[in-house]
């Protein structure tokens, strides 16, 4: 009975092992769904992978300049290596530069550029048409006569991308529903967003800064929109809205500043935005553990620089530059999953080493806190109480599992061997 015993340990330390080894399985560039792109590695252009890919691998693209006009047929991912060193470049040709034609497609990480300029050819620099559960993340994409171009596309992501500087339209939708435009940076266009006819309905826009566009948006023709998620959450920064912020809570009715705005945009009698904020928002990946990146924001009228997150002191800490002797605030939102306090009272925040005490609003998924603060370059810190453990609370409650089914087996040995001494 007792070598029996021993083997079933073996057995679960073997199968601990095994498991303990999956969760730290890192994924190698070039295993069977990867395909790269660049000098010497699998293509060298990336219409090629593409045409190469099957359904659901991934392309990966190294940095450079490529000069292409891509279109995307099959279900995949299409990833760059950074939007700052890996550029699609459409040489001013009329055409679209990127052209997703199928469904469950994801591309990020890219500079899109130089794609059609002229009214005669309005092409994108990525055209999104008659799909759904697109996902367009962290790219910039500048010098199109359109950026983005949603067309008979529902379901669809545009998230976290810089669409800066093209001829005509940021981001054009055309009878197109139920899509998320959220975190974007969409400045210097002569329209922001146009929204083109009375089929494009419940899409929502939040968390973008629309900065210095000729007509931020235009949404005459597409009503049934949302423009905010709610409270605390807040709507968008529009650089041309410069209303008061006295007041805070749901209806902007009590007494105190909350970094949004006392009135919608664009006013209050056609405000599409309930809560528009005061100040542009940053986005910032504090870490990423078991495939899950933690994004923390900071809404300010300071300029927002060197963010850090450290797990062992459970602190952020950014700074703020603005105008010497000039009002700053900061409206900061944290994932619970992050870090967090059992309470308000907890968090302590400190702006060169002075406490200050900020207003504190939990809802479901964030805590969002507001504080003020006399401007110039000045280091702000937050401190929770409570911080993402290092490792996943699976692979935690795997590890709990198996050394208690360890245990057990050596408490059944052992009293096996005290029986046995008795007798």
């Amino acid at each position: 009975m007792c070598s029996r015993t021993v083997l079933v340990l073996i057995g679960l330390m073997v199968f601990s092992f095994t498991m303990l080894r999956t969760q730290f399985i890192v994924p190698v560039m070039g295993t069977p769904g990867t395909i790269n792109v660049g000098p010497g590695q699998d293509y060298e252009t990336i219409q090629a992978a593409v045409n190469a890919a099957g359904v659901g691998d991934t392309v990966l693209v190294a940095s450079g300049t490529y000069h292409e006009h891509l279109i995307i047929n099959k279900s995949l991912t299409l990833k760059g290596n950074s939007s700052d060193t890996t550029l699609i470049d459409g040489g001013g040709e009329n055409q679209a530069i990127l052209s997703i034609a199928a469904s469950n497609v994801e591309v990020s990480g890219f500079t899109i550029q130089n794609g059609s300029q002229s009214a005669e050819y309005p092409y994108g620099g990525i055209q999104i048409m008659h799909n759904v559960s697109v996902t367009i993340r962290n790219n910039i994409i500048r010098t199109n006569y359109l950026g983005i171009f949603l067309s008979i596309s529902n379901s669809c992501d545009i998230i976290n991308n810089m669409i800066v500087g093209n001829y005509a339209f940021g981001i054009k939708v055309s009878e197109s529903s139920y899509n998320r435009f959220v975190d974007n940076i969409i400045k210097g266009n002569p329209v922001g967003i146009w929204l083109t006819s009375s089929g494009s309905q419940s899409n929502r826009f939040y968390h973008n800064n629309f900065i210095n566009n000729t007509s931020q948006v235009n949404v005459f023709f597409s009503p049934g929109n949302t423009w905010d998620n709610g409270y605390p959450s807040g709507g968008n920064y529009w650089s041309d809205h410069t209303v008061a912020d006295l007041y805070s809570g749901p209806n902007q009715n009590e007494a105190g500043s909350d970094g949004i705005g006392d009135l919608p945009y664009p006013d209050e009698f056609s405000g599409w935005d309930k809560y528009p904020l005061k100040g542009s928002i940053s986005i910032f990946d504090a870490c990423t553990l078991d495939e899950a990146t933690y994004y923390v924001k900071v809404i300010s009228n300071s300029t927002v620089s060197d963010f850090n997150f450290s797990r062992d002191s459970k602190l952020v800490t950014f700074n703020v530059t603005g105008p010497n002797e000039e009002g700053g605030f900061c409206r900061v939102i944290v994932p619970h999953e992050l870090l967090w306090c059992d309470t308000p009272e907890q968090w302590t925040v400190l702006v060169d080493d002075n406490s200050v005490i900020p207003t504190v609003i939990d809802d479901a998924s964030y805590t969002y806190l507001y504080f003020t603060y006399v401007h110039y370059t000045k280091k702000v810190e937050i401190i929770g109480t409570h911080v993402i453990p290092e490792f996943p609370m699976s692979l935690l409650l795997l590890i709990f599992m198996i050394v208690t089914l360890i245990a057990m087996v050596f408490a059944k040995l052992r009293n096996r061997l005290d029986w046995a001494l008795i007798q």
